[in-house]
């Protein structure tokens, strides 16, 4: 889990979400930093696979966060690059699978709409599709072939 303004990526257990009894205290000892980052986020969403990936708001991109094994435990991600464009990529704000392996990110500009600065006579709302070999975590792999 992230926060959308902080720097770090924390990993932590769910049986230790579920245990009502666990103080925050308690909590918040087990939870790992597993990533850094250096910019915002709008939308995070975790793949069958473990990946994690990141809507950069600021960068016009997409991050995704790959688990690498540390003393034989997922304790640290390798991030990497999906997609930046700065004109048609701002403020990367929902992710969705499908059951083909993409991974579909709604950009909507919502930044110039809060300023105040939005141009309705261009493009201002895309739907980017990005194959990237996963499913959500929810669906456990189900890829459907093509």
């Amino acid at each position: 889990w992230t926060s959308s303004q902080f720097p770090q990526v924390y990993s932590i257990q769910c049986p230790s979400l579920r245990d009502f009894a666990m103080t925050n205290e308690q909590i918040r000892a087990e939870q790992l930093v597993v990533s850094e980052k250096d910019f915002p986020t709008a939308t995070m969403t975790t793949g069958s696979s473990g990946n994690v990936y990141l809507g950069a708001q600021n960068l016009n991109s997409v991050y995704m966060l790959r688990p690498r094994k540390e003393n034989g435990f997922e304790e640290a991600m390798e991030t990497s690059l999906l997609l930046r464009n700065d004109s048609a990529l701002e403020w990367p704000e929902k992710f969705a699978f499908d059951s083909r392996g993409n991974l579909y990110v709604v950009a909507n500009r919502r930044e110039k709409f809060l300023e105040g600065d939005l141009d309705t006579s261009e493009w201002n709302y895309f739907v980017w599709r990005i194959f990237v070999g996963d499913s959500s975590y929810t669906e456990s792999n189900r890829l459907k072939p093509e």
